[in-house]
Protein backbone atom coordinates (compact mmCIF):
# COMPACT_ATOMS: atom_id res chain seq x y z
CA UNK A 1 0.00 0.00 0.00
CA UNK A 2 1.05 3.28 -0.69
CA UNK A 3 1.40 5.14 2.51
CA UNK A 4 1.07 8.90 2.90
CA UNK A 5 0.28 10.51 6.79
CA UNK A 6 -1.35 13.62 6.36
CA UNK A 7 0.50 16.63 8.92
CA UNK A 8 -2.63 16.85 11.06
CA UNK A 9 -2.63 13.15 11.53
CA UNK A 10 -2.02 12.06 15.11
CA UNK A 11 1.37 9.28 15.49
CA UNK A 12 0.12 5.52 15.61
CA UNK A 13 1.37 2.61 16.71
CA UNK A 14 2.40 -0.21 14.45
CA UNK A 15 1.20 -3.68 15.08
CA UNK A 16 3.65 -6.16 16.66
CA UNK A 17 3.86 -7.41 12.90
CA UNK A 18 5.09 -4.33 11.71
CA UNK A 19 1.59 -4.07 9.31
CA UNK A 20 -1.14 -2.01 10.09
CA UNK A 21 -4.99 -1.67 8.76
CA UNK A 22 -4.68 1.24 6.57
CA UNK A 23 -7.77 3.50 6.86
CA UNK A 24 -9.15 6.64 5.77
CA UNK A 25 -12.05 8.80 7.53
CA UNK A 26 -14.60 10.56 5.62
CA UNK A 27 -16.86 12.88 7.54
CA UNK A 28 -18.89 16.24 6.86
CA UNK A 29 -17.57 17.70 10.01
CA UNK A 30 -14.34 17.77 11.03
CA UNK A 31 -14.91 17.63 15.30
CA UNK A 32 -16.82 14.24 14.32
CA UNK A 33 -13.77 12.90 12.23
CA UNK A 34 -11.85 14.02 14.73
CA UNK A 35 -13.31 11.89 17.19
CA UNK A 36 -13.30 8.89 14.81
CA UNK A 37 -9.47 9.31 14.48
CA UNK A 38 -8.80 10.06 18.40
CA UNK A 39 -11.04 6.16 18.89
CA UNK A 40 -9.11 4.40 15.92
CA UNK A 41 -5.57 5.90 17.61
CA UNK A 42 -6.13 3.87 20.93
CA UNK A 43 -6.46 0.55 18.83
CA UNK A 44 -3.28 -1.67 17.84
CA UNK A 45 -2.72 -2.19 14.18
CA UNK A 46 -4.93 0.35 12.51
CA UNK A 47 -3.28 3.60 11.06
CA UNK A 48 -5.62 6.09 10.30
CA UNK A 49 -3.96 7.86 6.92
CA UNK A 50 -5.99 10.48 6.07
CA UNK A 51 -9.40 12.28 7.70
CA UNK A 52 -11.16 14.00 4.68
CA UNK A 53 -14.75 16.22 4.46
CA UNK A 54 -16.80 16.01 1.71
CA UNK A 55 -17.39 13.27 -1.58
CA UNK A 56 -15.07 14.79 -3.97
CA UNK A 57 -12.03 14.59 -1.70
CA UNK A 58 -13.09 11.82 -0.46
CA UNK A 59 -13.06 9.79 -4.02
CA UNK A 60 -10.09 11.73 -4.87
CA UNK A 61 -8.12 10.84 -1.67
CA UNK A 62 -8.72 7.04 -1.31
CA UNK A 63 -8.27 6.89 -4.96
CA UNK A 64 -4.59 7.87 -4.99
CA UNK A 65 -4.12 5.86 -0.95
CA UNK A 66 -5.52 3.17 -1.43
CA UNK A 67 -6.71 2.21 1.90
CA UNK A 68 -7.40 -0.79 3.52
CA UNK A 69 -10.94 0.36 4.73
CA UNK A 70 -12.91 3.09 4.58
CA UNK A 71 -14.88 4.77 7.16
CA UNK A 72 -17.66 6.97 6.15
CA UNK A 73 -19.42 9.03 9.02
CA UNK A 74 -22.93 8.73 7.61
CA UNK A 75 -24.31 10.67 10.21
CA UNK A 76 -22.38 13.97 9.45
CA UNK A 77 -22.34 13.91 5.58
CA UNK A 78 -26.37 14.25 5.15
CA UNK A 79 -27.76 14.25 1.90
CA UNK A 80 -24.19 13.41 0.47
CA UNK A 81 -24.36 10.15 2.16
CA UNK A 82 -25.52 7.59 0.18
CA UNK A 83 -23.88 8.86 -3.49
CA UNK A 84 -20.61 8.97 -1.21
CA UNK A 85 -20.99 5.80 -0.59
CA UNK A 86 -21.47 4.48 -4.00
CA UNK A 87 -18.83 6.71 -5.24
CA UNK A 88 -16.53 5.25 -2.38
CA UNK A 89 -17.56 1.50 -3.71
CA UNK A 90 -17.09 2.22 -7.26
CA UNK A 91 -13.24 3.37 -7.13
CA UNK A 92 -10.54 1.19 -8.39
CA UNK A 93 -8.84 -1.57 -5.59
CA UNK A 94 -12.15 -1.79 -3.82
CA UNK A 95 -11.19 -0.79 -0.57
CA UNK A 96 -13.53 -1.88 2.24
CA UNK A 97 -16.47 0.62 3.14
CA UNK A 98 -17.78 0.77 6.90
CA UNK A 99 -20.02 3.07 7.67
CA UNK A 100 -20.87 4.69 10.84
CA UNK A 101 -23.91 5.73 11.34
CA UNK A 102 -26.95 6.82 14.13
CA UNK A 103 -29.67 4.11 14.96
CA UNK A 104 -32.15 6.54 13.46
CA UNK A 105 -30.25 7.02 10.28
CA UNK A 106 -33.16 7.05 7.48
CA UNK A 107 -30.90 6.77 4.81
CA UNK A 108 -29.23 3.87 6.61
CA UNK A 109 -30.64 1.18 4.16
CA UNK A 110 -29.72 2.75 1.69
CA UNK A 111 -26.23 3.20 2.45
CA UNK A 112 -26.59 -0.58 2.84
CA UNK A 113 -28.27 -1.30 -0.41
CA UNK A 114 -24.48 0.66 -2.03
CA UNK A 115 -21.94 -1.71 -1.25
CA UNK A 116 -21.14 -0.94 2.38
CA UNK A 117 -18.99 -4.16 3.57
CA UNK A 118 -19.29 -2.89 7.15
CA UNK A 119 -21.46 -1.28 9.96
CA UNK A 120 -21.54 0.27 12.98
CA UNK A 121 -22.75 3.14 15.55
CA UNK A 122 -21.55 5.74 16.83
CA UNK A 123 -22.89 4.09 20.08
CA UNK A 124 -20.65 1.43 19.65
CA UNK A 125 -16.64 1.42 21.71
CA UNK A 126 -13.81 1.92 19.92
CA UNK A 127 -12.96 -1.82 20.21
CA UNK A 128 -16.62 -2.60 18.91
CA UNK A 129 -15.49 -0.65 15.92
CA UNK A 130 -11.75 -1.74 15.41
CA UNK A 131 -13.29 -5.53 14.77
CA UNK A 132 -15.58 -4.30 12.46
CA UNK A 133 -12.76 -2.30 10.45
CA UNK A 134 -10.61 -5.64 10.78
CA UNK A 135 -13.21 -7.86 9.24
CA UNK A 136 -13.69 -5.76 6.35
CA UNK A 137 -10.06 -4.97 5.69
CA UNK A 138 -9.84 -9.07 5.35
CA UNK A 139 -12.71 -8.77 3.38
CA UNK A 140 -15.69 -10.19 5.65
CA UNK A 141 -18.60 -8.13 5.52
CA UNK A 142 -19.76 -7.45 9.92
CA UNK A 143 -21.53 -5.64 11.87
CA UNK A 144 -21.65 -4.85 15.50
CA UNK A 145 -24.49 -6.26 17.69
CA UNK A 146 -25.67 -2.71 17.68
CA UNK A 147 -26.65 -2.57 13.90
CA UNK A 148 -27.76 -6.29 14.18
CA UNK A 149 -30.34 -5.07 16.88
CA UNK A 150 -31.33 -2.14 15.22
CA UNK A 151 -32.00 -3.87 12.15
CA UNK A 152 -34.09 -6.67 13.89
CA UNK A 153 -36.32 -3.70 15.65
CA UNK A 154 -36.70 -1.93 12.38
CA UNK A 155 -38.41 -5.36 10.86
CA UNK A 156 -40.52 -5.88 14.10
CA UNK A 157 -41.39 -1.71 13.66
CA UNK A 158 -42.32 -2.06 9.82
CA UNK A 159 -42.86 -6.11 9.46
CA UNK A 160 -41.25 -8.74 7.81
CA UNK A 161 -40.87 -8.46 3.56
CA UNK A 162 -42.35 -11.84 2.20
CA UNK A 163 -38.91 -14.61 1.42
CA UNK A 164 -39.27 -15.33 -2.16
CA UNK A 165 -41.64 -18.80 -2.63
CA UNK A 166 -38.71 -20.56 -4.59
CA UNK A 167 -36.50 -20.35 -1.58
CA UNK A 168 -35.64 -24.22 -0.41
CA UNK A 169 -36.01 -25.47 3.23
CA UNK A 170 -32.11 -26.02 2.87
CA UNK A 171 -31.49 -22.11 1.57
CA UNK A 172 -33.42 -21.07 4.16
CA UNK A 173 -31.22 -22.72 6.96
CA UNK A 174 -28.04 -21.03 5.25
CA UNK A 175 -29.86 -17.80 4.95
CA UNK A 176 -30.38 -17.68 8.62
CA UNK A 177 -27.04 -18.42 8.93
CA UNK A 178 -25.75 -15.76 6.81
CA UNK A 179 -27.57 -13.29 8.92
CA UNK A 180 -26.03 -14.49 11.50
CA UNK A 181 -22.99 -13.15 10.56
CA UNK A 182 -21.78 -16.64 9.92
CA UNK A 183 -18.53 -17.20 7.25
CA UNK A 184 -19.34 -20.00 4.85
CA UNK A 185 -16.92 -22.14 6.48
CA UNK A 186 -19.14 -22.38 9.29
CA UNK A 187 -22.15 -22.54 7.75
CA UNK A 188 -20.79 -25.52 5.96
CA UNK A 189 -19.48 -26.95 9.65
CA UNK A 190 -23.05 -26.37 10.79
CA UNK A 191 -25.07 -27.74 8.03
CA UNK A 192 -22.44 -30.83 7.38
CA UNK A 193 -22.53 -29.97 3.58
CA UNK A 194 -19.25 -28.91 1.64
CA UNK A 195 -17.94 -25.87 1.34
CA UNK A 196 -18.86 -26.02 -2.57
CA UNK A 197 -22.60 -26.56 -1.20
CA UNK A 198 -22.88 -23.33 0.84
CA UNK A 199 -21.23 -21.17 -1.93
CA UNK A 200 -24.05 -22.53 -4.34
CA UNK A 201 -26.58 -21.68 -1.72
CA UNK A 202 -25.19 -18.14 -1.18
CA UNK A 203 -25.16 -17.53 -5.02
CA UNK A 204 -28.59 -18.70 -5.33
CA UNK A 205 -30.03 -16.80 -2.31
CA UNK A 206 -28.30 -14.01 -3.63
CA UNK A 207 -29.91 -14.17 -6.83
CA UNK A 208 -33.08 -14.88 -5.57
CA UNK A 209 -33.45 -12.12 -2.99
CA UNK A 210 -31.91 -9.48 -5.81
CA UNK A 211 -28.78 -8.88 -3.49
CA UNK A 212 -25.49 -7.64 -4.84
CA UNK A 213 -23.13 -8.24 -2.03
CA UNK A 214 -23.71 -10.52 1.00
CA UNK A 215 -23.60 -7.38 2.76
CA UNK A 216 -26.97 -7.13 0.77
CA UNK A 217 -28.01 -10.39 1.76
CA UNK A 218 -27.92 -10.11 5.17
CA UNK A 219 -29.68 -6.78 5.10
CA UNK A 220 -32.58 -8.40 2.98
CA UNK A 221 -32.78 -11.33 4.67
CA UNK A 222 -33.20 -9.47 8.43
CA UNK A 223 -35.83 -7.43 6.49
CA UNK A 224 -37.45 -10.94 5.65
CA UNK A 225 -37.30 -11.50 9.62
CA UNK A 226 -35.03 -14.25 8.99
CA UNK A 227 -34.04 -13.52 12.69
CA UNK A 228 -37.33 -15.44 14.03
CA UNK A 229 -37.12 -18.03 11.78
CA UNK A 230 -34.11 -20.87 14.01
CA UNK A 231 -36.75 -23.46 13.90
CA UNK A 232 -35.41 -23.75 10.25
CA UNK A 233 -31.81 -24.58 11.41
CA UNK A 234 -31.00 -28.36 12.29
CA UNK A 235 -29.94 -28.60 16.45
CA UNK A 236 -26.02 -28.66 16.86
Amino acid sequence: MRRAVPPTAPPLALSRDGANTEVVVVDGDAMAGECVVKNLATQEGIEVIARVTGRGAAVDTVDRLGPDVVVLDLATLGADAVSTAGALVGVPGRPGLLVLMTVAERTALDVFRAGATGFCTTADSPEALARVVRSVARGEPAMSPIVQRWLLDHVAANGPKPLPSTCTARELEVLVLVAAGATNAEIADRLVVSLATVRTHVQHLRDKLAARSRVELVVKAHECGVGFLRSYLPPR
